[in-house]
């Protein structure tokens, strides 16, 4: 049992041992009903933090980088210099990070399952792998060389896992007004013009009542058939016009 712990929470697997025990909670937490699956899309949940917390190790570490650099540069080649070369090092970094991303399709989920299945992949790989490289290479060595792999891997293998689940997540916009355009009304109202009028309109399965105006001449009724054939957006009214017109101004 002694050799397992040490092995679980030797670095880097610690790592990936930290992650999946924050996830296994989250999960659990889920289980009873505390938290919403996609939890981190707002400002709540320890899962969300833990992230949080990833990205802001990640920047910090950038940002140290960054100034190192900087400094180093300033020494060889000026302020001006240095600050340029920062700035065009971190635009690249970020565009890389979030082509990445879209790439990898690993926004296609909730974070929560993406993450989940990151520690989950990231700490098999990492703990297989330090095992297998840990006898033959330096310590130093044996865990850069793992959370390369480990953190490769687990990126590779969770857009691999995911992209199953990407078609229950996928958001579905709704109807626009726009879209009936064309689409037939019957009147409900005992007149419709410029300034009044309503109808029902029966998309799919679904029966709208929408409010319509028409030109003051047009002589439409309730029960008649009108056609949309325009949306104000300002007004959020449907403009119609009679279907037997029309028919007519097509067979002409």
């Amino acid at each position: 049992m002694d050799i397992f712990l040490d092995a679980i929470f030797a670095m880097p697997t610690g790592i990936f041992t930290v992650f999946l025990t924050i996830s296994l909670l989250y999960w659990l937490v889920f289980l009873v009903g505390a938290v919403d699956i996609d939890a981190l899309g707002g400002a709540d949940g320890a899962l969300e933090g833990a992230a949080d917390g990833a990205l802001d190790g990640a920047l910090d570490g950038a940002l140290d980088g960054a100034a190192d650099g900087a400094l180093e540069g300033a020494l060889e080649a000026g302020a001006d210099g240095a600050l340029e070369a920062g700035a065009e090092g971190m635009e690249g970094a970020l565009d890389t990070g979030t082509g990445l991303l879209s790439a990898l399709k690993l926004r296609s989920v909730p974070v929560t399952i993406a993450f989940s299945a990151f520690s989950l992949i990231g700490w098999v790989i990492s703990y297989f792998t330090l095992d297998a490289l840990a006898p033959v290479l330096p310590d130093g060595i044996s865990q850069i060389t793992t959370l390369g792999i480990a953190g490769i891997g687990g990126l590779l293998g969770t857009s691999l896992a995911i992209r199953p689940l990407a078609p229950v997540f996928a958001e579905h916009p709704g109807r626009q007004q726009r879209d009936l355009i064309g689409q037939v009304v019957e009147l409900t109202t005992g007149r419709v013009d410029a300034r009044f009028g309503q109808g029902r309109c029966i998309v799919g399965s679904n029966e709208l009542l929408v409010d319509i105006r028409a030109d003051d001449a047009a002589h439409l009724g309730r029960g008649d058939k009108a056609v949309i054939i325009d949306y104000d957006a300002d007004a959020q009214t449907f403009m119609v016009q009679a279907a037997d017109e029309l028919m007519i101004g097509h067979d002409a």
